[in-house]
């Protein structure tokens, strides 16, 4: 449909363009080795990449109708808090940024140009997307939310002007940036939710008191953890931060697990649930995609972790969710889900 708007708009001026006697060029000139092949987004597309995200992001903020945070109580700035960092996980999706490649205008007077919503790049062509531009796009956005504290300028309604450093040159020179695409420690993107809430937090701010049924897992005893022992099937580890989205989490995980003590199955009885404080970043090798907090589900006799995707509004939900994957428990696909080999066991 892109293509068909884009030749639509070129013919509809096609008469006048002929008869100036200026040419029109429907092809995309060869890409270079960069703009073809590398994961990050090229230096001569930096600015539009940038305007891009951030249309993206200002566009779904816009619908939140933020309120100050001092209006606001403890669950309340929680809330406000917990939905930003949805908002900016959308925005920074790959699936956000399907619409985006290159187009190279018909005139042929400007070079490759990168073309999508929220760029003004109104020449007809034809858009070079897909490829490689979803993915760039999508970790070129979480890298500047993990960068910088976008709420803040949002609020103050500079969100706007964020891209000047690399669409306006001076001397000569071109701004520079961290490269995009690079993972990051995750305590910035824990800033933007503290940033919205008014109030620095630990990501235990919501822990009942002790004593607890979930375990603390660490870089040097998650091994021993997760490696599940002859009385239990399940591990599931929760990756958490300083955000009040992770404290509400880890409420969960610990109400979870005292439900769990209860339940009438053995399997889910000796479910282990864990958490693993990843406020500095260390995620224990794991590259999560979008803010924490993530969930991993480690299997007796699986190869690999099964993330967490479930619903996470309360307790139940973890149970439910735990409770289902025990009765689908070596029954789903061997393919998407290889199994250890019994020498491995």
């Amino acid at each position: 449909m892109v293509l068909l708007a884009l030749l639509f708009g070129a013919f509809a001026r096609g008469a006048a363009d002929a008869s100036a006697g200026v040419p029109l060029n429907f092809k995309i000139g060869e890409l270079t080795e960069e703009e073809s092949k590398s994961d990050v987004i090229p230096e001569q597309f930096r600015c539009a990449a940038c305007k891009a995200v951030i249309f993206q992001i200002q566009r779904r903020l816009d619908t939140l109708s933020l309120d100050h945070q001092a209006q606001l109580d403890k669950s309340a700035r929680r809330e406000q808090a917990v939905r930003v960092a949805e908002m900016l996980e959308e925005a920074c999706s790959d699936e956000t940024y399907n619409d985006y490649g290159i187009k190279e205008p018909a005139r042929g007077n400007g070079g490759k140009v990168l073309s999508g919503p929220g760029i003004d790049t109104n020449d007809a062509g034809v858009l070079q997307g897909g490829g490689k531009w979803p993915k760039r796009m999508g970790g070129y956005c979480r890298s500047l939310v993990e960068e910088e504290d976008l709420s803040a300028q949002f609020q103050e309604g500079s969100l706007e002007r964020f891209c000047d450093r690399d669409c306006v040159a001076k001397s000569g020179e071109k701004p520079r940036r961290k490269p995009a695409n690079k993972p990051r420690p995750r305590a910035a993107t824990r800033a933007i939710s503290a940033t919205v809430s008014g109030k620095a937090t630990s990501g235990l701010d919501e822990l009942p008191p002790p004593p607890h049924e979930h375990k603390v897992v660490t870089a040097e005893n998650i091994s021993d953890v997760i490696a599940q022992g002859k009385f239990h099937k399940f591990v599931l580890v929760l990756f958490f931060d300083a955000s009040h989205r992770s404290a509400h989490a880890v409420a969960i995980w610990e109400y979870a697990a005292r439900m769990l003590k209860k339940a009438k199955k053995k399997d889910l009885r000796k479910a282990v649930l864990a958490r693993y404080d990843s406020s500095n970043g260390d995620t224990w090798g794991y590259n999560f995609q979008g803010p924490l907090p993530r969930g991993l589900l480690y299997r007796k006799g699986y190869r690999n972790p099964k993330k967490f995707d479930g619903k996470l509004d309360g307790p139940q939900d973890l149970v439910d969710w735990l409770t289902q994957q025990s009765a689908n428990y070596m029954k789903d696909d061997p393919d998407a889900f290889p199994r250890l080999g019994t020498t491995e066991l």
